[in-house]
């Protein structure tokens, strides 16, 4: 008994030094992500009923609600470049969604309805009027359903790259369950996620998947996302662990066929699959049309924000 209990003493230690050590690290790259890039100047905060949301509103004219990619990394940022243009002629609207930059990042299981909740509310309560959205990624999966649950509020749908029907039918189950649960332990998810979340990584993702022109990728891009998602001390892994473990995603099938708003897609031309993602969605709902934005992959509007909104000006009115 005696030399049991030295020897759990012994593994006690052990596991109590690593965890500091772990900490010790996991702290270290979250004073090294605070770049100071992901300002709060001109931030608004929008007190939702289940989590504060930070929020940015430009110009006048009829309303924009712009919603990013729905990750971790991503930010009201990714709009950054073509806000002013657009503000010339419309209130715009972007979001922080909750999970994601300045906005809380509360340990919850992150839906497809808790942002539908969302955006329906602060359309309802902070834009006060129907507006047109554009959203990128899974978050055109959110406008989709938002629209099909109150369709007074939205008029134009634009999807940036939307995730494909086959993505989003996908549904939580053992393999992705055990991924969620490892990045929701505390410290050791924390250290899991910043992993995950290095430069590097940012570095690949810009140059191999969200941009066509490697050139065009900008340090300064790398660190917003760097620091957006180390926002928080961590607290990204919660929005994280929902993706991975397929919650965010719903069966848009019912709600494509049900709206009547106008839908465009708007596409990178060298984003991968993006053709037979437009066939599936016009499959769907044979009114949606399609352009394409050249030479850019996942993230048209950030890298080559002229010629996107040269292609979106056909479809918003003043």
């Amino acid at each position: 008994m005696k030399n049991g209990g030295k020897k759990l003493a012994t593994l006690a230690a052990l596991a109590m030094g690593t965890a500091a050590a772990i900490q010790a690290v996991n702290s270290f790259i979250d004073k090294n992500a605070d770049t100071g890039l992901l300002s709060q100047e001109g931030s608004f905060t929008y007190n939702w009923r289940l989590c504060p949301v930070s929020y940015k509103k430009y110009g006048s004219g009829s309303p924009i609600l712009l919603l990013h990619e729905l990750s971790a990394c991503s930010s009201s940022f990714e709009w950054s470049r073509i806000i002013a243009p657009m503000a010339e002629k419309h209130t715009v609207y972007v979001l922080d969604l909750p999970g994601c930059g300045l906005s809380e990042k509360p340990n919850i299981t992150y839906t497809n309805f808790f942002f539908v909740e969302l955006i329906t509310d602060f359309i309802k309560t902070v834009i006060s009027e129907p507006c047109d959205v554009i959203a990128t990624g899974i978050s055109a999966s959110l406008a989709i359903t938002s629209c099909n649950c109150d369709r007074e509020q939205f008029k134009k749908l634009i999807l940036v790259n939307p995730a494909s029907p086959e993505q989003l039918g996908l549904i939580p189950g053992r393999r992705s369950r055990i991924r969620k649960g490892l990045l929701s332990v505390p410290v050791v998810g924390t250290l899991l996620f910043n992993m995950l979340i290095s430069r590097d990584m940012l570095v690949r993702e810009f140059k191999e998947r969200l941009f066509f022109n490697e050139e065009l990728v900008k340090q300064d891009y790398v660190d917003m996302y760097y620091e957006s998602g180390h926002k928080g001390s961590g607290k990204g892994r919660y929005l994280m662990s929902s993706i991975i473990g397929h919650y965010v995603y719903f069966n848009i099938t019912h709600a494509l066929q049900s709206i009547d708003n106008d839908i465009v897609i708007v596409g990178g031309e060298h984003q991968e699959y993006i053709k037979e993602t437009v066939e599936a969605y016009q499959r769907i709902n044979p009114a949606i049309e399609a352009t394409y934005v050249e030479n850019t992959k996942h993230l048209p509007h950030l890298e080559t924000p002229a010629e996107f909104l040269k292609l979106i000006s056909v479809y918003i009115n003043e």
